[in-house]
C-alpha cells in the first residue's frame, strides 16, 4: 500500500533548517516551524505508520527559477514524518526525489510505501 500526501510548505534546505551552537547543532527555529506546520497538516488525514522498511519518493516544487541542490532538502522533509509515516527515518532504505522549478508556488509530494521482504 502506497501513501501520498501533498503537503503546501517550502521544505526548509540543510542551510536553514539546522543551527550550529558551542558543540551543539539544533533545530533552528525556522526549521521548528516547518516540522510543526508538516506534523499538524499531516494530522488532518488519515495515514497509516510503517514499521518495516520503506521506500520514500519526493517530488519537491519550488515557485521559482533559482538554482538549488535538491539533496539538502532531504533531511528536514524526512524527519517530519518520524513518528507518523514510519517510526524512524532509520527504516528508509530507498529515496527518489525529482525537484521542479518556475511553477509558481512551493510545495512538496511526499509517497511512502513498505517494501516487501
Amino acid at each position: 500500500m502506497k501513501q501520498t500526501f501533498t503537503i503546501p510548505y517550502k521544505p526548509d534546505s540543510a542551510n536553514t533548517h539546522w543551527r550550529r551552537g558551542q558543540n551543539v547543532t539544533y533545530l533552528s527555529k525556522k526549521g521548528r516551524e516547518f516540522r510543526n506546520n508538516v506534523q499538524a497538516y499531516i494530522k488532518l488525514y488519515s495515514y497509516k505508520t510503517y514499521e518495516k522498511r520503506v521506500k520514500v519518493k519526493l517530488d519537491i516544487f519550488f515557485a521559482d527559477k533559482r538554482a538549488r541542490d535538491l539533496d539538502n532538502y532531504f533531511k528536514s522533509i524526512l524527519d517530519c514524518f518520524k513518528g507518523f509515516l514510519y517510526v524512524d527515518d532509520k527504516q528508509i532504505d530507498k529515496i527518489e526525489a525529482t525537484k521542479h522549478i518556475g511553477v509558481g508556488k512551493n510545495y512538496f509530494i511526499i509517497e511512502v510505501e513498505e517494501l516487501k521482504e
